[in-house]
């Protein structure tokens, strides 16, 4: 269907077309945190941001093709996770001492 799609549709179409499918990828992400764990997580979309800006900047700045970038975003966002969640709570992200999502300090 993908290659029927790039074949049939002008620039425009599958930019708008690109477009639509990310956000539903996120809106699916918000979804599993909010909806099935029940966790409120206000720093979701940064994650997202992150990996966007990283792509974005390693496809202007050095010219890099948007399929080399996707795993330095991924990674970009992954340290990101990394580093804002041992700072935050002290302890190694997968193993949390008490749930601190979207609770005062």
């Amino acid at each position: 269907m993908a290659l029927v799609a790039g074949q049939s549709l002008d620039d425009y179409a599958l930019t708008v077309a690109g477009r639509i499918l990310i956000y539903a990828i996120l809106g699916l992400g918000i979804n599993i945190v909010v909806g099935y764990a029940g966790l409120l997580d206000l720093g979701f979309a940064a994650f997202f941001a992150i990996g966007a800006y990283t792509s974005g900047l390693l496809i202007l700045k050095l010219e890099w093709d948007f399929w080399l970038t996707l795993p330095a975003s991924i990674a970009a966002a992954a340290v990101a996770g990394v580093v804002i969640g041992y700072r935050r709570c002290g302890c190694a992200t997968t193993t949390p001492r008490s749930s601190r999502l979207a609770s005062p300090r």
